[in-house]
């Protein structure tokens, strides 16, 4: 009886705080949680809504009428020029937690990377640029598309292993 108490208590501090705690929840966990529980989300977009929009925000879906998309791979310490435009360089890896392809997680993780950016007004800034969101810097949105080699628990990755693909747009 003491169990079955304990564990409705449980679920109703967990009812009652949800909103916080899925503040800090990405956004990919919730979209599928909230499918097998709607009723603890029935506001789902509004959470994922940046207020800053130089700083990382949610992954946007590509638009159709984007002018322009770049795809450039880079491996730490590499600087490439996009279209005259904009200058991209990776100047570390500064966190990493994916989930290893080896075991089973309940979230997916993810990279961040300390990233030097140079704009067609030489406007430069240093920001960290997280895999599992977009950073906009002088018109382009910056996205990771994918990172190699894929995490393995066994492993321990070296700093010159990596190797992103951000998708670029303008």
């Amino acid at each position: 009886m003491r169990k079955v108490i304990l564990i409705l208590i449980l679920v109703l501090i967990v009812y009652a705080y949800w909103p916080t705690i899925r503040k800090n929840i990405p956004s990919e966990v919730i979209n599928k949680a909230c499918t097998l529980v709607p009723s603890f989300c029935p506001d789902i977009s509004s959470s994922a809504t940046p207020t800053n929009p130089q700083t990382a925000s949610s992954t946007p879906e590509p638009s159709p009428e984007a002018s322009s998309a770049v795809t450039v791979t880079l491996k730490v310490g590499e600087t490439k020029i996009i279209n005259d435009a904009l200058m991209i360089q990776i100047l570390s890896v500064e966190k990493d937690s994916r989930c290893a392809t080896d075991v089973q997680c309940i979230w997916a993780g993810n990279v961040s990377f300390f990233v030097n950016l140079k704009g067609s007004n030489n406007k430069e800034k240093s920001v960290t640029i997280i895999s599992d969101a977009a950073y906009i810097f002088d018109g382009h949105t910056i996205t990771v598309q994918e990172i190699q080699p894929s995490k393995i628990s066994t492993k321990t990755l070296k700093t010159k292993d990596y190797q992103v693909t951000f998708h670029i747009t303008e």
